[in-house]
Parts: structure tokens; C-alpha cells; sequence
């Protein structure tokens, strides 16, 4: 009875495991989603809504935590029970034969002690064979995840332009449609549209982070012919640029040694105008960068990423606002110096002046 136990309460135990994963991950995401944005929070004084918010979510964690105790104190319950009828049925049977002098009254005694080692290991071994039991779904669970998500390898040349035709992609309930777009092997093209309009999404799409529900997109060597991409070797500059835990050099290559060089690290850090901000920085290229307490500009941000595509050769380059917080003086500079390599760009911005905008070879309106 005691080993069948855990069988009677299989779909319990399950469901009350699975319940609290769900509830972990919930409360994660919760805690996630608010915390981005936890200094605009403290400034508009709405702490109020985020304590909320992180109160409802840990207030079903909890329940759920204590369903599953209540459902594992359930088995364990059931198994004292059968534990303790098990052990007195035992007894008094011992008891019925020492009276009947069928045995000696000393047995009495040694069958106590077999009762208390026995059915208090085999009570043991139901209650963990329930917890291995209950948590089967959850563990099969995270088997397929693992399963569904295989190691990546890129393979394929590093495009230089692209072709699509027209693309759709549904995104939140709406349908975004965008042209074909056309960029030719070191053209330089700036990208416009109202906000909202998708312009950050189909930098995603070139990148292969979303798929489109309809239309394709052809990637070009430096030649216009089709290959196979290797899309890693796009560059990519977003507007909010996150950085690493490591020196300014390491965020720079990647924690690539073999791009360690430090005269080819000053080279490119005087290519997108950082070569002031190392001066200013005692460490210079071996300051550590703070991610938590942000010691660096967005523009410093944005600069350090941008190096890291001159470093990694990259022929296609897209910047989202890649330079919205660097100053119009150095966002020119900036810019006048990649429209001088042999790069293909596509640029996102909405800052820039008339004579920076006549700077590009042509501009796409998404509008």
C-alpha cells in the first residue's frame, strides 16, 4: 500500500509542480518587466505600482508553494496512517500468538524493533518515490525545451547588402507591411517613418531575431550575388546598447584576445570619435565598465558598440539611433567618417540635420 501510495497521488503532485514552475517564472517576469524601468519608478514616485504589481505576483507564488506542501503533507499523511496500521496490525498479531503460546513473549519485542527499522524506511522510500513521481511532467517538460532549442552554428559568408521584396509581419494583433527594399554593396541608405511605423522591427528581420509572415529576404555579397548569410556578421548598433561586465577593451572585442591589439584599439576608437573619452578616463581602454551603476554615457554606450562592428569587419552595418545620444557635433563627425568607408549602412534617426541627411546616397521613407 505504502509503495501504491504515491500512484494514487500522481496527478496531484504533478499538477501542484507544475503549478509552482509556473508561478516561478511568472513572478520572474514580472519582477523583470518592472525593474527596467525601476529609476523612472523612484523619479515619478510610483513605486506604489510596482510594489503592486510584485505583491499579486509573489502572493500566487505563495499559494502556490503551498499547495504543493499541502499536497506532499497529504501523501505524508496517507503514509503514516498505512505506516502506523501496518506497524499495529503486526503487533497484535504478535500479541495473539504470544498468548496463544505459539511463540516466545520475547518476540514481542524484536518485532516492535522490526516494525519501527522497516515501515519507517519503507515510508521514507514512498515519500521520495512521490516527490520523484510528482515532479515526472515537469522534468519531461524541460526535457523538450532543451530538446527544441539545439546548439546554433553559423555558417555562410558575411552578406554586404540585401534584396527583399514586399514583407508582412504580425506583430501584437497588427499587420505590418513594408516595401521592397534594395540596398546595394557599400551603399549608404538613411531609413525614416513615423514612430510605430516598424523600423526597429524590420532591423530585426534582417537580423533573423523575428520571422516574416509573408515575403523573403535575399542577402548579397560584395558583388550582388545571392549567398548564404552568416547573419553574426551584420553589424548592429541599437539605440539602447547594453554593455558587459569586463574592461571597455573586452566590450570592444567581445573578449576576443586575438583583436587585443591595443594600437588596432585606439585606431578604431578614434574612427567613431571615442579616442576623447578614453582621455578622459584614467584606465583608458582597461576601465572596467559598472553596468549597474552605469559609469558610461549613452553616447560612450553607443560609441563602444559601434567600434565593435569596425572590429569585427562587419560589411553591412545597421544602426537604430545608434547616435541619438551623442551630441549633433559629434554625431556629424561620426557619421561623416562611416559614409567614408566602404561599409553598406542603413541608418535609423530622426535627429539629424538637413546637411547630415544630404550626406546619404538616398533616403527610404517607410511612411
Amino acid at each position: 500500500m505504502q509503495i501504491y501510495l504515491p500512484r494514487l497521488l500522481d496527478r496531484q503532485l504533478n499538477h501542484a509542480n507544475h503549478r509552482l514552475a509556473a508561478q516561478n517564472q511568472a513572478y520572474l517576469k514580472v519582477l523583470g518587466d518592472w525593474l527596467l524601468g525601476l529609476g523612472d519608478l523612484h523619479r515619478c514616485l510610483s513605486l506604489a505600482w510596482f510594489k503592486e504589481k510584485a505583491g499579486l505576483a509573489a502572493k500566487e507564488l505563495e499559494d502556490a508553494h503551498v499547495h504543493k506542501s499541502a499536497v506532499s503533507a497529504h501523501l505524508d499523511y496517507l503514509n503514516q496512517l498505512v505506516y502506523s496500521l501496518g506497524s499495529s496490525l503486526i503487533l497484535l498479531l504478535t500479541a495473539f500468538l504470544v498468548i496463544r503460546h505459539w511463540t516466545a513473549f520475547g518476540l514481542l519485542s524484536s518485532i516492535a524493533s522490526f516494525n519501527s527499522d522497516f515501515f519507517g524506511n519503507l515510508q521514507n522510500a514512498a515519500d521520495y518515490l512521490g516527490e520523484i513521481s510528482g515532479s515526472r511532467q515537469l522534468r519531461q517538460d524541460l526535457l523538450k525545451q532543451r530538446e527544441a532549442v539545439p546548439e546554433k552554428k553559423e555558417t555562410g559568408q558575411a552578406p554586404a547588402a540585401f534584396a527583399s521584396s514586399p514583407l508582412t509581419i504580425d506583430f501584437n494583433g497588427l499587420t505590418l507591411a513594408y516595401p521592397a527594399i534594395k540596398l546595394q554593396p557599400g551603399e549608404k541608405v538613411l531609413l525614416t517613418g513615423a514612430s510605430g511605423r516598424g523600423k526597429s522591427t524590420f532591423f530585426k528581420l534582417l537580423l533573423g531575431e523575428v520571422k516574416a509572415a509573408s515575403g523573403e529576404i535575399h542577402y548579397l555579397d560584395q558583388k550582388g550575388k545571392v549567398i548564404q548569410p552568416n547573419l553574426s556578421q551584420i553589424g548592429y548598433l541599437p539605440q539602447d546598447p547594453q554593455l558587459f561586465p569586463g574592461s571597455v577593451a573586452e566590450n570592444m572585442t567581445m573578449f576576443n584576445p586575438a583583436l587585443s591589439d591595443q594600437d588596432l584599439l585606439r585606431q578604431t576608437a578614434d574612427q567613431v570619435n571615442l579616442s576623447e573619452d578614453l582621455r578622459l578616463w584614467p584606465a583608458g581602454l582597461d576601465t572596467r565598465i559598472a553596468v549597474e551603476n552605469s559609469n558610461v554615457s549613452g553616447g560612450q554606450r553607443q560609441k563602444i558598440v559601434l567600434a565593435r562592428s569596425y572590429l569585427y569587419h562587419s560589411q553591412l552595418l545597421l544602426i537604430d539611433e545608434g547616435t541619438s545620444a551623442i551630441d549633433q557635433a559629434a554625431t556629424r563627425e561620426v557619421i561623416t567618417r562611416l559614409l567614408k568607408t566602404d561599409k553598406t549602412i542603413m541608418f535609423v534617426a530622426h535627429n539629424l540635420t538637413a546637411e547630415s541627411r544630404q550626406l546619404f546616397d538616398r533616403e527610404i521613407q517607410l511612411d
